[in-house]
Parts: structure tokens; C-alpha cells; sequence
């Protein structure tokens, strides 16, 4: 199904988005773990570092992995982006334990945008780092094994997209806890996706494009998810008119990405949309609490 919500007056969601957004969470704890590449690596596996964003009380809690976009987890001066910490408190203040994977610091690199070859790519490392932050949130005692999702956004949101892939072949063995609950991938690059035509998944998945992105354009992932659902996957599109890329992250104005030109000669642009963001957001955690909550149904 593609659903192109009318953006209209949203300020009831609005309001309850930015309350969520005000409350107050506890600073990250920054943990390391094993990517699942070692059949990459030729031996030992990278050693990644991440982010956990935990919710108050003892747990276990539902948990969301979380790769974010060709930016980076961290800024120029090693502090996480508002992107990223805005949605860690918002999953924490819903009861998910927010894990981030740090894809890029430990491979040398820290904004991979615009690069032609990325020592993290989504295909590769990302969907094995997701599979590692996986096994890394399944060991934890405070998380529900069999109640955790996946989230991404942009290169994280194609690197979810080949993380869930049916055919994806890295997939660890066993999976003694089961595998992904529930994915959700925002502005991913279908395009690239797309180039393998059986892509489908047995993980309930929802995506999340603006209908004006430029960067990583909505029409690849019509087809893309369409093939899928006509072959039994529980997977569901929401373009969302008048939106770029980045569409929900907080207080970005609206900008061309000068330092990054397409194959097309373009520069993308990207910016906040308040009404797509708010809506968006809601669609999301309406999507993981259906899957990942004490009262989900499979």
C-alpha cells in the first residue's frame, strides 16, 4: 500500500510530538560491541561503538536499533546530532531502549555523504553492523530479546532495507532469539535497492519518503514495495507531499546541500517539514508499538 497523507493542520500532533521531544531522558551510555562482519574483516570482527538511550525503571524493555544517515551518529566536535539524540529521547520516553551504531568512527571515516566508495556501505558492513547491534541488545538483560526493531534513516534507512532483505546472506545463523521484529526505514535509496528485483522481507516494514526528495527520490521505492506486497510482504509506503529529505528532523532549515552533488549535477536539498515530521513520527511509533509492545500480535 502507498499512502499519500494530506498534510493539513496537525497542531494536536505537533503538540504531542514536542512534548515528547521536551521531556527529560537520561544521557546516552556509549558501549562497544562486534559488528558481524568477520567474513569481511578475514578474522576478527570490527569493533563498533554505540549509543544507548535507556528509559526509566528496570526493564526488560522493547528495544529499537538505530543507523542513522551518510552524516554520522556524531558532529565535527564528537557530540551527537540533534537528529539522532532527538529520536533516542523520544524512543526512551516510549519505552524503547534506543541503541545507535556508530557504523563510521571505527572505520576511520565520519560523514560518508557524497563518497563513491564508503569503507560502509549499506549492503556490506551496515547490514552486518545491524545484525551485530542485534545480538549486542539480545545479550543485554534489560532487553526484551524477541521485541526489538530496526530503524534508519537515509544510507541507514537503505542499510535497514538490505539488513531485512529475505535474501540477505550474512544473516547470522541461528538467531536463538529471533530476528527483527519490526523495521522502519526513513528516505531510504531505492534506487539502489531496486537493482535487485526479488527484494522482499518476512520483517513487517514501513517506509517513510517525502514526495519532493531529491536526494534519495520517492520513485524507486513505489515499485520496490509494491513487488514485495504482491509477493506476501508486510511492508507499507507513506509518501509525504511537499517534504525533502530529512523531512522530520528537528529545527534543520530548509537548505541545498552544496557539498554533495548527484550523478545528475544536482545538489540535494534537505530541511525540516513540521507537519510530515509530526505526522511521520506518529506513524513510526504507531508501526513499532504494534510489533514490539506487550500487546502485539504477529
Amino acid at each position: 500500500m502507498i499512502v499519500r497523507p494530506a498534510l493539513v493542520a496537525a497542531a494536536l500532533v505537533l503538540g504531542i510530538t514536542a512534548a515528547r521531544a521536551e521531556s527529560a531522558s537520561a544521557d546516552p551510555e556509549t558501549v562497544s560491541f562486534p559488528s558481524n562482519d568477520a567474513d569481511l574483516t578475514g578474522g576478527s570482527p570490527t569493533t563498533l561503538r554505540g549509543l544507548v538511550y535507556r528509559p526509566a525503571g528496570e526493564g526488560p524493555f522493547p528495544a529499537v536499533v538505530a543507523l542513522p544517515g551518510c552524516d554520522g551518529l556524531f558532529g565535527s566536535e564528537g557530540k551527537v546530532r540533534e537528529h539522532y539524540d532527538s529520536w533516542g529521547r523520544l524512543l526512551g520516553d516510549e519505552g524503547y531502549l534506543a541503541f545507535f551504531v556508530d557504523s563510521f568512527g571505527p572505520r576511520g571515516v565520519g560523514r560518508v555523504c557524497g563518497m563513491r566508495e564508503s569503507p560502509a556501505s549499506p549492503r556490506r558492513e551496515r547490514a552486518r553492523d545491524a545484525y551485530g547491534g542485534l545480538l549486542y541488545a539480545q545479550s543485554r538483560r534489560d532487553v526484551r530479546a524477541d521485541r526489538i526493531g530496526l530503524l534508519g534513516w537515509s544510507h541507514g534507512g537503505s542499510s535497514t532495507l538490505w539488513t531485512i532483505a529475505e535474501s540477505f546472506s550474512a544473516r547470522p545463523a541461528g538467531l536463538a532469539n529471533g530476528d527483527f521484529r519490526a523495521a522502519v526505514a526513513f528516505y531510504p535509496g531505492c534506487q539502489f535497492v531496486g537493482q535487485e528485483a526479488s527484494w522482499s522481507t518476512r520483517i513487517p516494514s514501513l517506509v517513510l519518503v517525502g514526495e519532493a526528495d531529491n536526494w534519495t527520490p520517492a520513485a524507486p521505492c513505489i515499485p520496490l514495495v509494491e513487488r514485495a506486497r504482491a509477493a506476501g510482504a508486510d511492508v507499507e509506503m507513506v509518501l509525504y507531499p511537499g517534504a525533502y529529505h530529512a523531512f522530520e528532523a528537528p529545527n534543520l532549515p530548509l537548505r541545498v546541500i552544496a557539498d554533495v552533488v548527484l550523478p545528475n549535477g544536482i545538489s540535494p536539498t534537505a530541511g525540516t517539514n513540521p507537519e510530515a515530521r509530526a505526522k511521520a513520527i506518529e506513524r513510526a511509533l504507531t508501526h513499532f508499538a504494534r510489533h514490539l509492545k506487550d500487546d502485539a500480535k504477529r
